[in-house]
Order: C-alpha cells, then structure tokens, then sequence
C-alpha cells in the first residue's frame, strides 16, 4: 500500500493510537483556507476535542510570523477520515479510503501479534499421581501405564485379548516386582517370568522403579498371620454388615458404616477415582479382591470394580467393636 500521508503511533488520552499531523493532510486535501483557520474552524465546528480526537505538540521548533512557537496537530485516524469525509472531493474520498486501509492493516498486525496461550502439556499416565501410591510398593499409574503399554505389545503378536490381558499383567507383575493382587488384579499374583521371553513384548514401557515385593518385612506380622488361604469365601460390606448386626434405622444392613469401621482399624481409605472411592491400605490389601459388576443405573454391560473383603476382616471389626463398648463401658459406670 502506497503510503499518501504518513501514519505515526502517538499517546491520546493514555492510549497509544495511529495519527496523523495535521499539516500534512491539509496540504494532501489542497484546501484553499489557511492552516490554522481551518483545524481550528473544524474543531469547533464540529466538536471534536482534545486528548480524545487529536493533540497538540508545540515543541517542533518552528515559529509563526509573530515569533511564537507553531502548534503541532495530530489527529487520530477517526477523525482524520471525518475530516476527508467533510471536503466533498476526490482528494478528501482518496485520503479516507486510505486511512480505512491503514485501519484494516493495523487490525491485522494486531490480532497476529496476540498470541495464543500454550497448551498444557499432559502428564503422561506413568507420572500421573494416586491418593493411594502413599500406601503402594510403586505408583499406581506406574503400574497401569506398564500393564498397557505390554498389553500392547502382546496384541500385537496376535494373541487373543484374553491371553494377551493375562500375559501382560504376569509381565509386569514379575518387571516391578509386585503382587498385582493389591493393584486390582485379582488373579494375576507375582509370577517369575524368565527375562528373555520378556523383552521382545515392551512397547514404551516406563522405566520401573525399585520393586518392594509384599514380604514379611512390608506387612505387618498380624497381617501376615492372618494371610487369606485359597478357599475363604470373601464378603460385600453388606455381607458383612450382616454378620455384625449392623443395621440402619430402617432396619437394614448398613454397608457405609461397615466401611467407616473398616477405615478406623485402618484396612481402607476413602480416595475417590474413576475406579472406585475405598482403597485398601497397606495393611488390608491381604484382605480384599477385586472383582467386576453391573453398573447401577448404567448402560447395559457396563462395569464397575467393587472391592470385596476376607472373612478374616470379621475378627479384626469384632476385636475392635468389643473394646469400643467396653471402652462405653467405662465411661458410663467408671470404677471407684
């Protein structure tokens, strides 16, 4: 775009905007009146006012005839184009036409100048961080991101998904050396896997961490004495609920309050995820199994994972029911 009048950045009232001196559209439009006499007709005549409209700088160094020093006018592009507008000729349409062009340009200039924020870099799976990983051998999503990035690697050798979910879960069981029975996979326990038949299988498979398999030393003994066996039946809070005659005031078993006691003994704790809102804790994961059902309200064929507890939780909450009414006990008929 030629450039027929010069278009500067001045600071009108506090903002920085595109002006244009005065003189030089004057002489542009060829208008027969004197300069003076006719910015200053055309400011009163049609209101237009200072630090909004246009300003007026007096240190240019120039002198009128009588000495004094000259006055500066720039105008801002609105009312330069206002002015053309007003001369009713070709110069004045040819001088508004381009300042609408230098409008249309700077706009661009502008909106390619804004620069869109910055996306947020997802966190990859395996460095995501669980309300549980305090309680867990190695993080939660450490073990996930490992068990998919295998199962990956196991469909692509062509296994059917029943076998290949199998095999990866063994897999990355033996890779971190941990039970998988604490991370929700009920029937897949540590199994030694020689390492040759496990690298071909690895699709960007995180980095392990040092394993901390469940032994005797990470369990507590009482837990450790009291381990699940093959055959104990497992039981719903419901079903236990049940059993301890724990009802509410309907008169019907009262699953909340088996999970409230089951967090005061410390076998769970309350972290609400996409998988489920009870998590066992160290001390409990010898306790529970995972296993799958109908979601309520759900689509049909819907799933959710329900974590079910051993028959052996029913000495620990009668042990610790016991004492609390005999701590009642107390407090209601002291000795002495």
């Amino acid at each position: 775009m030629d450039e027929l009048i010069v278009v500067e950045q001045k600071q009108v009232g506090g903002e920085v905007k595109p002006t244009v001196n005065a003189k030089s559209l004057h002489v542009f439009l060829d208008i027969g009146k004197g300069f003076s006499a006719w910015i200053q007709d055309r400011i009163r005549i049609y209101n237009f006012l200072e630090n909004h409209d246009f300003i007026i700088l007096s240190d240019s160094g120039e002198k009128s005839g009588r000495g004094r020093p000259t006055k500066d006018y720039h105008l801002t592009i609105d009312m330069a184009k206002e002015l053309s507008m007003i001369e009713r000729t070709p110069k004045g349409k040819e001088a508004r036409q381009y300042f609408i062009k230098c409008e249309r340009s700077l706009l661009m200039i502008e909106s390619k100048a804004i620069q869109k924020p910055p996306r947020k870099k997802s966190v990859p799976l395996a460095d995501q961080s669980c309300p549980l990983d305090a309680h867990l051998p190695v993080p939660y999503f450490r073990i996930i991101a490992g068990y998919k990035s295998i199962l990956k690697g196991q469909k692509m050798l062509g296994k059917e998904p029943a076998q290949a979910s199998i095999d990866a879960a063994r897999i990355v069981g033996h890779l971190y050396g941990v039970d998988l029975r604490i991370y929700g996979f009920s029937d897949f326990p540590l199994v030694a896997i020689p390492d040759s038949s496990i690298a071909p299988q690895f699709v960007d498979l995180p980095k392990p961490l040092p394993a901390t398999p469940l032994s005797a030393e990470t369990v507590p003994a009482a837990a450790v004495q009291s381990h699940v066996m093959p055959g104990d039946p497992y039981m719903t809070p419901t079903m236990i609920a049940k059993r301890l005659s724990i009802f509410t005031k309907s008169c019907s078993p009262d699953p909340q309050e088996v999970n409230q006691l089951l967090k005061k003994v410390g076998l769970q704790v309350y972290a609400p995820n996409q998988y489920s809102n009870w998590h066992p804790t160290k001390e409990g994961r010898v306790f529970v199994k995972w296993r799958e059902v109908p979601k309520t309200n759900g689509l049909h064929g819907e799933t959710v994972r329900q974590m079910i507890w051993s028959v052996k939780v029913l000495d620990i909450l009668h042990e610790f029911l016991a004492k609390q009414r005999a701590n009642a006990s107390q407090q209601q008929f002291p000795l002495g």
